[in-house]
């Protein structure tokens, strides 16, 4: 099989069950599941490239597009030039005050409902936003341990509660793919993660109308990832050129692979894939690039 660049990293939902995916380009796009208990072998190839940008289509919906030049794009999953005319990027930026979005978007997004999200990272805690159609989904992506709904409003609104919250609450809009990765097989923090839930909720709800507040049960997420009790954690993989990856897929939470060879657990951020080369083999084994790094930590 050719290298095929890993352009997305794709959730998909059916009848309530949650599915991985990587988005691969090589003259088309193709979905490749990440399911548990199926092999996988690849191996990486060197340097990183651009993964394109979204463009609307007629029916307003963002459509992944290959960048025209195929240029490397060191460090980034993007090049500046689709930087720049990606359609999704003025809405990752935005704070509810100044839209730059198109007019298609900005029209959608105010007719919208969203909601404002607290998640739970073992005990760390983090403020988001979502459209009322794909919270779970996006819960799930982000591989959150627990979530629930506080507050809603358009979709300005909610950007603008959700800085607010940030702000004045001290509550990080993002985790680190790193510390989700740490926590694997360390010490379960979820009951200190729902008090924290209780408190933080009754803070933003001070900071919203009547009509914007949510109260409802926090959503407990650890059957959606496939991720068994371990006594140990997992030797971690560092995504670089020429490493080549192989073994069993136990479970994939949110943007973390874990893999199993032998009796040895393993895990990946998906995300450093993004902008790689990856060639599939029917088998492997795991290269010892990819332990370096590991063996140097512990000794």
């Amino acid at each position: 099989m050719s290298p095929s660049l890993v352009s997305a990293i794709d959730w998909r939902e059916r009848d309530g069950l949650y599915t991985c995916n990587l988005l691969l380009h090589d003259h088309g796009y193709t979905h490749i599941p990440l399911k548990a208990g199926s092999e996988l072998s690849f191996k990486v190839q060197p340097g990183r490239r651009c993964v394109g940008y979204h463009k609307l289509t007629e029916n307003g919906w963002r459509k992944l597009t290959t960048c025209p030049t195929s240029s490397l794009s060191y460090g980034y999953s993007q090049c500046p030039s689709c930087q720049a005319r990606d359609s999704a990027a003025p809405c990752l930026r935005c704070r509810g005050d100044n839209c730059t979005a198109l007019e298609l978007v900005r029209d959608a997004c105010m007719g919208s409902r969203a909601f404002v999200y607290l998640a739970a990272f073992n005990a760390k805690l983090k403020v988001g936003v979502t459209r009322e159609d794909r919270f779970v989904t996006r819960w799930v992506e982000q591989g959150a341990d627990a979530a629930m709904r506080v507050l809603t409003g358009n979709g300005s609104e909610v950007r603008k509660l959700e800085h607010i919250i940030s702000t004045q609450l001290g509550v990080h809009e993002s985790v680190r793919g790193e510390a989700k990765a740490s926590a694997l097989g360390g010490v379960d923090k979820t009951k200190l993660a729902l008090a924290l839930f209780e408190t933080t909720r009754e803070k933003a709800h001070t900071l919203a109308t009547k009509e914007q507040r949510i109260t409802e049960n926090p959503w407990i997420l650890a059957r959606y990832y496939n991720i068994p009790p371990m006594n140990q954690r997992p030797i971690r993989l560092k995504v670089e050129d020429n490493i080549t990856v192989a073994g069993e897929i136990v479970g994939v939470k949110g943007p973390t692979m874990l893999l199993r060879s032998g009796s040895v657990y393993y895990v990946m951020g998906l995300s450093a894939l993004l902008g790689r080369l990856v060639e599939f083999t029917p088998g492997g084994v795991m290269s010892q690039s990819g332990l370096e790094p590991f063996l140097i930590r512990s000794t």
